[in-house]
């Protein structure tokens, strides 16, 4: 009969497990001697809080896999239970701390993300492959915003979209790559996943313009070379796709110009992203409370476009960035009347 009874208290604590896939957070700290908390829950208003007791005995499991992997690097990706971890290994004076970031999966589609339903619209066109009346689209779209705030998913989820919606070839080059892009996408689209091996974005971005991809996301612009490469890509046909850390629009546009113009004039580095630029968007992530008191996680976005739109262009050939904020009032009222935000 005891034995029994154990035997029906075991199933009953694997029935009451839950796992770390069916929670809705987005970040874990997991140190070395396994001391853990978590971040960015849903329905809890606390920057912090324990790990759910049920969900401790999966959380062991991504422990030991961490802990393995973070003796050979210090920042990589872990796959556990079909959901893709990004890992930062913070060395302490005594004992390591494991930053686990989690990634979307499935990646969801684009219009799923709360970005007003215009600025989707928008983006579609500067993927399209050309038809009879319509040019075929190229040039930088920028998804700038700060640490934490989306900017990969909507990276991730646009490019997605443009091979589910058009098919052809996607290239990305990520450092690490946070989500699963790798195959195929739709009936006709291909993604290839390119890890970047000492930091250098520029020699894979090269390799990747010897390989004839119609559309090329980097993982993030962060040097002169990688954004001198990035505009050379987005001037060459290329619809590129690049996170930048930026804390709105005119901030990531005047990032890129500074890098560039380290390895350049100061005025070709303005003049190849007024050519090269095809859409901004800058985003936010904040926590909302609703009524009942639920709390979720919803993404706040402002765009501007540039389509034919030589004024915009000029604009920034001049380094007049400042001025670009009365643009971003108009398209954004424009597309709340339901318009395009600008001439292709």
């Amino acid at each position: 009969m005891a034995g029994k009874q154990h035997v029906l208290a075991a199933q009953e604590a694997i029935a009451e497990a839950i796992y770390l896939k069916d929670l809705d957070f987005t970040d874990i700290y997991i140190s070395e001697t396994g001391e853990a908390f978590m971040r960015g829950l849903s329905d809890v208003a606390d920057p912090i809080y324990d790990i759910p007791e049920n969900a401790i005995q999966d959380l062991d499991m991504v422990h030991k896999k961490v802990c393995g992997l973070g003796q050979l690097e210090r920042e990589f990706v872990l796959d556990h239970d079909e959901v893709r971890y990004r890992v930062t290994k913070i060395q302490g004076d005594t004992s390591a701390t494991y930053h686990v970031r989690r990634s979307m999966f499935p990646i969801p589609r684009i219009g799923k993300l709360g970005i007003n339903p215009m600025v989707v619209r928008a983006l579609g066109t500067i993927g399209h492959p050309g038809a009879a009346n319509v040019p075929r689209g190229s040039g930088l779209i920028l998804v700038a915003g700060a640490t934490g705030q989306g900017k990969t998913t909507t990276a991730s989820s646009l490019l997605q979209e443009y091979l589910i919606t058009y098919g052809d070839i996607a290239i990305t080059i990520e450092d690490p790559p946070e989500l699963k892009l790798e195959g195929m996408h739709g009936k006709f689209g291909r993604c290839f996943q390119t890890r970047v091996i000492g930091g250098d974005f520029a020699p894979y971005l090269r390799a990747a313009l010897r390989q004839m991809p119609r559309f090329i996301l980097l993982g993030e612009i962060r040097d002169p070379s990688s954004a001198s490469e990035v505009l050379n890509a987005a001037l060459s046909g290329h619809v590129v796709i690049a996170t930048i850390h930026g804390g709105s629009i005119e901030e990531a546009l005047t990032r890129v110009i500074k890098y560039v113009q380290s390895n350049l004039d100061a005025e070709l580095a303005r003049s190849m992203l007024a050519d090269g630029i095809a859409a901004v968007v800058h985003q936010e992530m904040r926590r909302i409370r609703a009524n009942d008191g639920r709390v979720a996680r919803r993404i706040f976005a402002e765009s501007l476009f540039f389509g034919h739109d030589k004024g915009l262009r000029q604009k920034i050939r001049d380094g007049k960035i400042v001025q670009l904020s009365s643009d971003i009032d108009l398209q954004k009222s424009r597309m709340d009347r339901g318009e395009m935000p600008v001439s292709r």
